[in-house]
């Protein structure tokens, strides 16, 4: 029995010795199964979430108590995990959650960094200095926040995550610097997001690197006036970016540079006599498209210079205005495009012809026909590509049913060019194709110009002189310069005689 009661008072001790061991071993153990949710810098007066989260799952742990502190001074214990740091406090806190699992309580510490000012930057890597401005940003307790893509270019898709990772970050911002050359899909996710997450754009101050001119970015960010309301931007060369960085790092007023251009979206702004501008900046603030607008601006150019070439110059031009669509289909449908429905525009035209040298029709009814022919043909075509597999056509064009109008330019202007009375060896054709060929190159030209757009567009009351010359050249009445040249024996003759007479 003695032993018995001996074993007994063993087998007690080693329970407890285990059972001890074993929940100061749980203890131990669950050091890495909880973390912090949310972020550890803020800015002054912004309310900040915190979460404790089970690492295996993801979830909340409810009963946790949160407290902060102030080096050693505790500042607040609650069981509340929102807090906002008044603007008199201490920059760096000690957050501390404490949580119970199993009789035993998990304490998690982090440092809070509370800062002054908040800018956020939107695009381009900074590697080249980022060695030095991080330090000088936190020195003067300003976040300094980074939106960016490791090449630099964002799908609309992984930018509106970014976006939505960081909206905290622009709710709170003092400063948003946006470098993209593409500001116009930029500020189309803003917008969208702005509309249902209240980014407040319009209360903060807006620095957009930009290579070109403030009236050109204003025409840009017109239809954007509804987020960015009235107030004033501020437009930056690439070139003085590091420079704006390294003066707002060390926390420096940066608006009375002379580095940075301001510019206001408020169509009262405008001053009166510039009436095309402001009437523009109210089409595209209305989602007119913007690349319409410079369409037509720059195919008035463009009239003028066809026009300049058959008044001025004396080239026997098709139809006139036939360099203009054709130029007009290789802008929308490309030069590979716009090559392949133009050589079936020319089948279709010649096969035309053939039937109607045999058959009397009606002006009306051969149209007709060589429409019929034309679709035909491009039916044909496209179903041969297709079938081998050729890849001679991008068939995604086609999603837009309006491409069927530069496709109809290119029969026309067929029809202008290989009409009843041309001749394919005829001297003179020859010469008027290639003129053609040339003035409508002249026009692609004008059309992809990426100058030429940002001239029209920054200044659209040039169009008015254009318009003006427009009607000066159709006036000519005088030589033509290829007339010059064709009747100079006769002239020199004409001076020689008036010279004797004398």
């Amino acid at each position: 029995m003695k032993i018995v009661k001996k074993l007994s008072k063993l087998f007690v001790i080693v329970f407890f010795v285990i059972s001890f061991w074993s929940a100061d071993n749980l203890c131990k153990n669950i050091d890495d199964r909880f973390a912090i949710r949310w972020n550890t810098d803020i800015i002054v007066q912004q309310i900040a979430e915190y979460h404790t989260i089970d690492t295996r799952n993801q979830n909340d742990i409810l009963e946790t108590k949160f407290s902060i502190f102030n080096g050693d001074k505790k500042i607040t214990t609650s069981t509340w995990e929102s807090f906002s740091f008044s603007s008199d406090s201490e920059w760096t806190f000690l957050l501390v959650t404490e949580t119970k699992l199993d009789d035993c309580t998990y304490k998690i510490e982090t440092n809070i960094n509370v800062y002054n000012k908040s800018i956020v930057y939107i695009w381009d890597n900074l590697d080249d200095f980022q060695l030095w401005y991080e330090n000088n940003f936190k020195d003067h307790w300003i976040l300094f926040t980074k939106i960016i893509s490791n090449n630099n270019v964002f799908f609309e898709n992984e930018f509106k995550e970014e976006i939505i990772k960081n909206k905290v970050f622009i709710d709170n911002a003092n400063t948003i610097i946006i470098n993209n050359k593409d500001l116009e899909s930029v500020f189309q996710i803003l917008s969208k997001l702005d509309e249902s997450n209240e980014l407040n754009l319009s209360t903060k101050s807006i620095f957009i690197v930009n290579n070109t001119n403030k009236h050109f970015l204003k025409r840009t960010l017109s239809k954007y006036a509804n987020i960015l309301e009235n107030e004033n931007k501020y437009m930056i060369n690439s070139n003085d970016l590091i420079v704006l960085i390294s003066n707002l790092s060390f926390d420096k007023d940066v608006l009375w540079e002379n580095l940075i251009e301001v510019f206001s979206l408020s169509f009262e702004s405008k001053s009166s006599w510039l009436f095309l501008s402001y009437f523009i900046d109210n089409l595209i603030a209305n989602w007119i498209p913007i690349n319409l607008i410079w369409l037509l601006l720059t195919l008035t150019l463009a009239s003028l210079i066809v026009t300049a070439f058959r008044q001025v110059i004396g080239f026997s031009v098709f139809g006139t205005f036939s360099p203009l669509f054709f130029g007009l289909s290789v802008a929308v449908l490309w030069t590979k495009m716009t090559i392949i429905f133009f050589v079936i525009a020319v089948i279709a035209t010649l096969i035309t012809r053939l039937i109607t040298k045999r058959l009397y029709l009606l002006n009306s009814a051969k149209l007709s026909l060589l429409l019929g022919m034309y679709f035909l043909m491009a039916i044909l075509i496209l179903g041969i590509d297709s079938v081998l597999k050729l890849n001679l056509v991008w068939y995604q064009i086609f999603s837009n049913t309006y491409v069927i109008f530069p496709i109809l330019f290119l029969i026309f202007t067929t029809d202008k060019i290989f009409g009843e009375w041309y001749k394919i060896f005829s001297k003179q054709q020859v010469i008027s194709l290639l003129e053609f060929i040339f003035i409508s190159a002249v026009v692609v030209l004008v059309i992809n110009s990426v100058w030429l757009k940002l001239v029209l567009l920054s200044y659209p009351e040039i169009i008015v002189l254009i318009i003006i010359a427009i009607i000066l050249v159709w006036r000519f009445t005088g030589l033509q310069l290829l007339e010059y040249f064709r009747f100079s024996p006769i002239l020199k003759w004409w001076e020689w005689n008036e010279e004797e007479e004398e």
